[in-house]
């Protein structure tokens, strides 16, 4: 089964993730580790950067630049479901 795409996309302090799915789901994701498995995302330290997160077209998943995005099957694999 496909994960339910994304509706929208909030950056939260401390590197994480605020995302609502179309299914109405909320999760938050940690950005951190990504950062020490692809140093592509060392760029994401940088605050300014880090708050220029978007949804892709069609809610497919979230980007920053060509460079970094990831699909919604990360977030909603590894994303913490808040009640």
């Amino acid at each position: 089964m496909f994960p339910p795409k994304i509706n929208s996309i909030k950056p939260l302090e401390d590197m994480k993730l605020f995302v609502t799915f179309r299914n109405g789901v909320n999760k938050v994701y940690d950005v951190k580790h990504l950062i020490d498995e692809y140093p592509d995302f060392e760029i994401l330290r940088n605050p300014s950067i880090f708050n220029m997160v978007k949804v892709d077209s069609g809610g497919c998943g979230v980007s920053w630049n060509d460079n970094i995005d990831f699909p919604e099957n990360e977030l909603w694999v590894n994303g913490i479901l808040i009640p």
